[in-house]
């Protein structure tokens, strides 16, 4: 179980568990996130970072005017953050056995002696799905032996580059956020289970329908 596909549509899942299908290239957005989050890992690597719009050809000119302003924050954030970034490790992989076999995955994008850090191109929100993803990214560091870390979103799309730790406001704590990670992780297991068995996992219709792999053969239902 990737942490990115706890809060995604179980149909998504479904299709590539049962394979065969036609998948559908990325969507412009998911180009848009890919290509930059490649251009901040290369650059926190010390190489040089250069932007690969390969997977979306046409739209390589409308996706450097877009990329420009977040990367020039992501600069700027690497310039003002109190951060100790010395001992950074980037798209760091660690896994976490769970029951029945399961694995939970996940891919952090910085990983300091003191930090958490996944980068969101858009601007500053308190997204669940960002909750979650902290959370189990925590969870994962713990698991792995590597102490506690304070969990940090850093939003690059707006007008500056914003450091947020969700699980500072009350409204939404951690303790909310890993009560959830395990109701999706069950969830899942459930859906996975009901899949292997021939049956079909429900389709959560929303906006992310329209950046599914799979929309060309979905209904919906």
């Amino acid at each position: 179980l990737w942490v990115t596909e706890l809060t995604s549509c179980p149909r998504r899942r479904q299709y590539r568990i049962l394979g065969g299908f036609e998948e559908l290239p990325d969507h412009y957005l998911q180009v848009l996130g890919k290509s930059g989050h490649s251009y901040i890992q290369k650059m926190l690597q010390g190489e040089q970072p250069e932007l690969d719009f390969s997977a979306f050809p046409e739209a390589a000119d409308e996706l450097r005017l877009e990329l420009e302003p977040s990367l020039a924050n992501f600069k700027a954030w690497l310039e003002s953050t109190k951060i100790d970034l010395s001992d950074a490790q980037c798209e760091v992989l660690l896994e976490m056995p769970l029951e029945a076999g399961y694995i939970l995955r996940g891919r952090i994008d910085l990983l300091t002696p003191t930090h958490i850090v996944d980068f969101k191109f858009g601007k500053k929100q308190n997204k669940r799905e960002y909750r979650v993803q902290l959370a189990a990214y925590l969870r994962l560091v713990e698991a792995a032996g590597l102490g506690s870390r304070t969990p940090i979103n850093v939003f690059l799309g707006g007008l500056r580059p914003v450091e947020f730790n969700p699980f500072e406001n009350p409204r939404t704590s951690l303790q909310g956020a890993l009560k959830l990670l395990d109701d999706l992780i069950h969830e899942q297991m459930r859906y996975t289970q009901r899949i292997l068995e021939g049956g079909s996992a429900p389709c959560k219709i929303g906006i992310e329908c329209a950046f599914c792999r799979y929309r060309h053969i979905c209904r919906g239902v």
